[in-house]
């Protein structure tokens, strides 16, 4: 940008936000927050940041970790935040793994974002749903997650996969298989391929429910819809087999698949405690 300005080239708001937005995809979010400071100056005030602007910095700041920051700006800096605008920080809370612990009460903030986008006449999109269901699964709160999952119901909004899989999972983990398998049902006819993930997750809930029967019947539906288990999967069906005492039944699925050390862990485990009993 100097470069341009030394040559008397004024940036208009398209070069900016692209300058912007490439400072913060390569992790120079403060150079970025600077630009942002200096560019009405430097350019006779005839460009100003807008929403594309700090949506580019919201971005990069949530990559960063730094929420605390992203949520001042997201509060104080932009004038009119649009859909992507509250996407984007919600996406931030709900994939900052460092900072899943500490969130315990997020699903309670996502449904305060939720509410403000709806009072500014924002509409929310499915990205912005699925990312609040998602976020609200992986806090384990599935009331939250089930009632922005009718939301989307409601505005018959399409989805992919990828939402319906947080809600299966979520759901599996809270031990309501019936619910899981109504959910997978309305996937289906909902035009929504189940994929690996979706199966896995139902033989994972299956198999440490010790419920083996219904996780080979998954995983035989699973097969037929040309679904190829992955090795997530297959360990998966190990450690429940193990779960189980059937120990050599184990060993005999995961010496015809690709083993890594959590297979062999839980076989060793499983022989160490078949034969302490």
């Amino acid at each position: 940008m100097y470069r341009m300005l030394k040559l008397g080239f004024v940036p208009n708001a398209v070069s900016f936000n692209m300058l912007v937005d490439g400072c913060c995809r390569n992790g120079e979010v403060d150079l970025a927050l600077q630009l942002v400071k200096k560019i009405s100056l430097v350019s006779g005030r005839r460009v100003e940041p807008n929403a594309v602007t700090f949506n580019s910095i919201l971005n990069g700041l949530c990559k960063a970790g730094k929420l605390e920051i992203a949520e001042r700006v997201f509060r104080e800096d932009i004038k009119e935040p649009n859909v992507r605008s509250y996407a984007t920080l919600i996406d931030g809370y709900a994939r900052d793994g460092q900072m899943v612990n500490a969130l315990k009460g997020y699903a309670e903030e996502a449904s305060v974002f939720l509410s403000d986008i709806m009072q500014c006449s924002v509409s929310p999109d499915k990205f912005t749903y699925s990312t609040i269901i998602d976020s609200c699964c992986r806090n384990g709160d599935l009331r939250e997650a089930v009632r922005v999952y009718r939301r989307i119901r409601e505005e018959n909004l399409v989805i992919d996969s990828a939402p319906y899989n947080s809600l299966i999972n979520c759901l599996c983990k809270h031990g309501k298989f019936r619910e899981a398998r109504q959910l997978l049902g309305i996937m289906i006819t909902s035009g929504s391929a189940p994929d690996v993930v979706t199966f896995t997750s139902l033989i994972d809930g299956y198999c440490k429910g010790s419920r083996l029967d219904d996780a080979l019947e998954t995983y035989d539906g699973m097969v037929k819809s040309g679904e190829k288990p992955n090795l997530v999967t297959y360990n998966a069906y190990v450690n429940g087999l193990c779960r189980t005492e059937s120990v050599d039944v184990a060993r005999h699925v995961a010496e015809n698949t690709r083993m890594d050390v959590f297979t062999y862990n839980t076989l060793m485990n499983g022989y160490c405690s078949s034969t302490r009993d």
